[in-house]
C-alpha cells in the first residue's frame, strides 16, 4: 500500500476534523478522534523527517 503524501493526510484530518463538529454519536465520535490522532502522529512525523531534509540541504549550501 502507498503512503499517503502530508498533504493526502492533512485533508483527512480536516475532513475528520468536520465530522466532529457536526452532531456525531459517541461510539463514532471515538473511532474518529482514534483516527485522527494517528493521522496527526503521520504528519508530525512527516513534518520532521522532511524539515531534517531542509537542515541537510542548507548545511550543503553554506560554504
Amino acid at each position: 500500500m502507498k503512503k499517503s503524501s502530508f498533504e493526502q493526510n492533512l485533508n483527512k484530518l480536516e475532513r475528520l476534523v468536520e465530522t466532529l463538529e457536526n452532531d456525531t454519536p459517541l461510539e463514532k465520535a471515538i473511532d474518529t478522534f482514534e483516527k485522527g490522532m494517528k493521522l496527526l502522529q503521520n504528519c508530525e512525523q512527516q513534518l520532521s523527517q522532511l524539515k531534517s531534509r531542509v537542515e541537510m540541504l542548507l548545511k550543503k549550501k553554506t560554504p
